[in-house]
């Protein structure tokens, strides 16, 4: 409905049609229903179209992201063609279409601000990606996510130091959840080789989150992948002996699991006489 307020997504059958007919519309612009071969003037037509949708639809990050990519491959088929000038003229526009975009109605939207930052990082605007995650940063209650991809640019664009960089803010920021030591670890594990410092980093995650089971199975899961059963097993002891017997559960059924798969029979035996014994309540097991 042209000239209604722009709301959130309200996911209803109303609004799912409504938008289904513009990008109907959308869609019949891109065909170039007028047959002109002036692309400027095709160009200007379905960003009209997509204007006018976001007027109502701007909550909506898929009519956003939909519109720059149109822009972003306008201007690469008139590189093609060389008519350089046009094209910088259009990718600079896709730059502040994502920009109108992450100001305003979608400050938070992590999607879009990726796309924006790779879409920059794409251009070499090194300075422009570090404003993008910075300014998301201040806007988000949960940065984990923003922190680990950051990193990823980081690496990227300038390299492992610069990444390293950006894992101790996360490490420092109060907010962050464990993801972004696992992703620490596994950037030093890959991409720099240096096993030994991603267990370090996995050691610091533990000193913070030293409960969180589904942090734990992840540090255990690196390390019986590097072949390394007798840390692991180590590993298994150190978490089992400080975890409340209730929320040890998991981590015995991953004990259990790591030993018939590299254990001997004997070895199985135990950690499965362990687990009985440390649940008295036999339903657990059969129920689990």
């Amino acid at each position: 409905i042209r000239g209604a307020p722009a709301l959130p997504p309200q996911n209803n059958g109303d609004e799912r049609a409504q938008i289904e007919m513009w990008k109907k519309y959308i869609a019949w612009e891109k065909n170039n229903p007028m047959r002109s071969e002036d692309r400027n003037m095709t160009k200007k037509r379905v960003m009209y179209a997509y204007e006018q949708a976001l007027l109502t639809w701007g909550h909506h990050p898929d009519i956003w992201y939909e519109a720059a990519l149109f822009l972003e491959r306008t201007a690469t088929e008139a590189h093609e063609k060389g008519d350089t000038i046009r094209a910088q003229e259009w990718r600079d526009e896709v730059a502040g279409l994502y920009e109108k975009a992450t100001i305003g109605l979608l400050k938070n939207n992590l999607m879009l601000h990726f796309a924006y930052a790779d879409y920059e990082e794409s251009r070499m605007k090194t300075e422009q990606c570090h404003n993008i995650y910075k300014n998301l940063l201040s806007n988000v209650s949960d940065p984990t996510l923003v922190y680990i991809q950051y990193m990823k640019f980081s690496r990227r664009a300038e390299g492992v130091g610069k990444a390293r960089g950006v894992f101790k803010k996360a490490r420092e920021d109060s907010r962050s959840r464990y993801h972004v030591f696992v992703a620490g670890a596994l950037m030093e594990y890959y991409c720099t080789k240096a096993p030994e410092i991603a267990v370090r980093i996995f050691e610091l995650g533990l000193k913070k989150f030293p409960k969180d089971i589904q942090y734990i199975l992840k540090y255990v899961n690196h390390l019986s992948h590097q072949n390394d059963d007798n840390n692991t097993r180590v590993l298994f002891e150190r978490v089992l002996s400080t975890l409340e017997k209730d929320k040890s559960w998991p981590i015995w059924s991953e004990f259990l699991r790591f030993e018939s798969e590299v254990g001997d029979l004997s070895s199985l035996l135990k950690v499965e006489k362990r687990r009985f014994a440390a649940f008295e309540n036999v339903s657990m097991l059969l129920f689990s």
